[in-house]
């Protein structure tokens, strides 16, 4: 039996070592984006609602591509995704204005692959570190810049998590016991078609 997992979550919350140790184990996996990626997208968080917008463009087309592998591959079992189009909403709405209304309104007419969702998240301690030592950050650039990124994005996520029930798992435990919580939620969780959860938002289109 096919089932797909999405894993979501704000950068560093433990995605990747996950995705590795699915793999590691034999499972079946999708990266985050089927490309490098760029330095505006990288920075989109710092740029124009311009560059913002073209950054979830690229962001937007690596998913429509990763959707069509998914529906390709011949695998039997549970598909670790990393990421999903619900991430493309999350970082679009942090951006907000004309940015946020142009991902939900795509998000929400495409006819997404259908899995469970699956919210990583950890403490505020490890996630500052995480950020400072995989992006090189000084600790002023994290606390001015990075940091209200961070928690904008954070909102977003938890605001999901509440209006739609999904389950999260706390990465900041032991690695195993990640992994166990993975198994559990593969076998018992809910499917969720991804373009239902999105409702274009109007008002966001004031910027």
């Amino acid at each position: 039996m096919k089932k797909v997992v999405y894993l979501l979550g704000v950068p560093c919350a433990g995605k990747s070592t996950i995705i590795k140790e699915w793999r590691h184990k034999g499972g079946m996996t999708l990266p985050e984006f089927t490309e490098p990626v760029p330095d505006f997208v990288h920075n989109a968080w710092l740029g124009s609602k311009e560059a913002q917008l073209n950054a979830q463009k690229w962001a937007l087309e690596q998913n429509f591509k990763k959707d069509e592998m998914i529906r390709n591959l011949p695998y039997d079992g549970t598909l670790i995704v990393e990421r999903s189009p619900i991430d493309a909403v999350v970082y679009a709405r942090a951006f907000g204005g004309k940015v946020a209304l142009w991902t939900e309104t795509e998000v929400a007419k495409n006819n997404w692959v259908p899995g469970m969702l699956v919210l990583l998240a950890t403490d505020y301690e490890n996630l500052k570190e995480r950020w400072i030592l995989g992006r090189g950050l000084s600790r002023e650039d994290w606390e001015h810049q990075w940091k209200p990124f961070s928690r904008a994005l954070q909102g977003q996520y938890e605001m999901f998590k509440r209006t739609f029930s999904i389950p999260s798992i706390q990465t900041d435990t032991s690695l195993g016991e990640t992994m166990r919580q993975l198994h559990t939620l593969a076998e018992n969780g809910l499917t969720y078609n991804i373009e239902s959860l999105v409702r274009p938002s109007s008002h966001r289109e004031r910027e």
